[in-house]
Order: C-alpha cells, then sequence, then structure tokens
C-alpha cells in the first residue's frame, strides 16, 4: 500500500495502527553478550581453587576454545555446548543458571510406500500379446 505515511493516512490510522513499527535488525529484546571466557583461561582464573562461579565475576558466558587439565566446578550465567563438553571431560561439572531451549527435533520424512506388484493371474496385469493369438 503505497502513500501510507501521506494521503492514506487517515486509512492507517483506523484499519492497520500496527503496519508500521516491527524491525527484524532490531528485536525488542536482544540477548547480548558483554564479557566471555574461553575454556583455556579457566584454570588461570581458578588460581588454585576447584570451584569457580563466573557469573559473580562478571563474565556472562563460557566458550569452548581450548583445553582444561584440572578438575573443576563451574557456575556460569550460559555456556555452549562444547565448553561443557571440554570441562566434563577433564572430570569436572558445569552449572547453567539460564539453559537454552533445546531446538525442536526436525519430523522425520517418511519413505513412500512401494505399490505391490500383481504376480500372474492378477487383476492389474495385461494380457500378453502370446494370450491373445491362443485364444
Amino acid at each position: 500500500m503505497a502513500g501510507l505515511h501521506k494521503h492514506k493516512w487517515s486509512f492507517l490510522v483506523k484499519y492497520a495502527p500496527d503496519h508500521f513499527g516491527s524491525n527484524k535488525w532490531h528485536p525488542p529484546q536482544p540477548s547480548t553478550t558483554d564479557r566471555w571466557v574461553n575454556v583455556y583461561d579457566l584454570e588461570k582464573i581458578a588460581a588454585g581453587e576447584s570451584i569457580v562461579d563466573l557469573g559473580a565475576m562478571g563474565y556472562d558466558k563460557l566458550l569452548g576454545q581450548g583445553k582444561v587439565s584440572k578438575v573443576l566446578t563451574v557456575k556460569v550465567p550460559r555456556a555452549t555446548a562444547s565448553a561443557i563438553e571440554k570441562v566434563k571431560a577433564a572430570g569436572g561439572n558445569v552449572t547453567v543458571e539460564f539453559e537454552a531451549k533445546p531446538e525442536k527435533p526436525q519430523p522425520k520424512k517418511e519413505e513412500p510406500k512401494k505399490q505391490q506388484q500383481k504376480g500372474k493371474g492378477g487383476k492389474d496385469e495385461k494380457p500378453s500379446p502370446q494370450a491373445k493369438k491362443a485364444k
């Protein structure tokens, strides 16, 4: 509908008040990560302790780059799957405060059913040219 900011404004106000306002590049509540830390930094941050509270230290997210060799218990607001996997592989544990919603499993595609072919004498079978001559 061209001209909605001009001569059709009264139509817009009356019949389509929500026409303007949605913008996919600026979501209403964007999720921002201000400070993050990688797995390879955990041993430096722990400084000899076995329990690390990254949320209290001001970190928002644990990322999965690097390796960890110590057994650590990490409490963090958010973490990637690879980071959790690496800390657990070293014998540690990760407590995530805000769990990400798991993706919905996609439905499996059903294979098309094969049509059964009729054998000799079936209704769908066409008579062979030799059978026609024999009659």
